[in-house]
Formats: structure tokens, sequence, C-alpha cells
């Protein structure tokens, strides 16, 4: 959701297509994601970028959002990974929506 939240902020452009059971099987075997795993993000049609951290940092920068000083880069990674272990810790965080929660 960060890559999907980041490129809205910005304002870029993408297609996003969510891809499961047979499809994901078909289009794994094919080649289609890189370590044959999703999230993925095609910037190219041969050349595709993997896992949901580096996604997010990727449209960060896009969006105008990820620091170009390396330590506050690395600050801003390291609360990326802290809320990346929170989320393993307690994954029901995220499962309520609507105007009640």
């Amino acid at each position: 959701e960060t890559t999907r939240f980041m490129f809205a902020y910005g304002g870029v452009k993408y297609d996003d297509e969510v891809v499961w059971g047979m499809e994901f099987a078909t289009r794994r075997k094919r080649g289609d994601f890189p370590w044959d795993k999703v999230p993925a993000l095609h910037l190219q049609p041969d050349r595709a970028l993997a896992q949901s951290g580096a996604l997010a940092r990727y449209a960060a920068r896009l969006a105008g959002c990820y620091p170009e000083d390396p330590a506050a880069a690395a600050y801003s990674d390291s609360v990326f990974e802290l809320a990346q272990e929170l989320c393993t810790i307690n994954p029901m965080i995220n499962c309520f929506v609507g105007p009640h929660f």
C-alpha cells in the first residue's frame, strides 16, 4: 500500500493490477516477476522491480518525498522499516476500514 499512497500523493500515473490465482501462476512461470514474487513494478516491458521496500522508496523519489541527503534518507528508511516490523507484530492494524475505524 505504501507504494500506491506515494504514487497518489505525488500524482504519479501508473497501472494498478492485482494478480493472483491461476493468472499469477501463469505469469510467474513465464518469468514476469523478479524472484517469482509480488509486488512487482514493471518499469519497462522487459524490466521489473520487486520487493515492497524498494518499490516504496522508488515511488517516494518520484513523488518528491524521499530525502536527497543520505543521512536523512537513512533515517526515513529506518522509520519505514520499523513500520514494516510493526505489521508482523500486529497484522490486524490495517484490516478494519470504513467510516467507523
